[in-house]
């Protein structure tokens, strides 16, 4: 009921009575009191109801924002992490490629010197073969007693 239906039913009740009326005027109007405060109770009820779920979704909308600004913070922390690592890994590269270049150059020092020694052992080789035929050529040796 709205007020304006129990003010409605107050006049209606109060023209009903007369002189001749079995209920007594002062009834009416506690009567007619406790309507209108059961409905003014019943609506303060649906108004804080209201205004409770009002409450609620703007204590959920500030806990969602705090949640929200608590995830993108460790997601920048996240990035900023990444970003260091990508870095290490960055002079990590760099460091490996000069260090597979310096073991590219030595290595080719190495097989430019294998080389050296393989010629030298060919050539000690066919000279060791040269020498004892030539020592059988040679004049004989000189005597260091002789002057």
């Amino acid at each position: 009921m709205t007020p304006l239906e129990v003010t409605v039913v107050a006049v209606w009740l109060a023209a009903a009575t007369t002189d001749e009326s079995v209920i007594n005027p002062t009834v009416i109007a506690a009567i007619v009191a406790a309507l209108a405060a059961g409905l003014s109770a019943w609506l303060a009820y649906r108004s804080s109801s209201k205004a409770n779920a009002t409450n609620d979704r703007k204590v959920d909308m500030d806990e969602f924002k705090e949640a929200q600004a608590w995830y993108k913070e460790r997601l920048a922390e996240a990035d900023r992490h990444i970003e260091r690592i990508r870095a290490q890994l960055d002079r990590v590269n760099d460091q490996l490629a000069r260090e597979q270049d310096v073991s590219n150059v030595l290595r080719n020092e190495v097989r430019a010197l294998q080389g050296q020694v393989d010629l030298l052992e060919r050539s000690m080789t066919r000279s060791s073969r040269n020498v004892p035929s030539r020592m059988q050529k040679a004049p004989p040796p000189l005597d260091p007693t002789v002057d």
